[in-house]
């Protein structure tokens, strides 16, 4: 977990799948119509203001030609102990 922080997780992914969007050259119209997604979602999701679910983020990773499994590469729940609670454990994506 060296280099990572807690953090809401939310933002983190959609950043790099908005990060994606932007180096495929897509605008939020091809991404919406390639994922069958609703065009106001996809921009919401994208920008990490809605959270739509796993089954809304696997059709925004097919559409984008995103491993969804690198896409959640250094995202982990880190359960707390006692009275401590747990948290997103985020570690910065590596630059390619």
């Amino acid at each position: 977990m060296d280099g990572g922080r807690e953090i809401d997780p939310l933002p983190a992914l959609a950043d790099r799948f908005e990060r994606k969007r932007r180096a495929e050259g897509l605008a939020f119209e091809d991404v919406a119509r390639r994922a069958e997604l609703d065009l106001g979602l996809t921009e919401a999701i994208l920008a990490g203001r809605e959270d739509p679910g796993v089954f809304a983020w696997l059709k925004l990773a097919g559409a984008l030609g995103l491993d969804p499994a690198e896409a959640l590469d250094g995202l982990e729940w880190v359960p707390g102990s006692g009275a401590n609670g747990g948290g997103f454990h985020v570690e910065p994506p590596e630059e390619a």
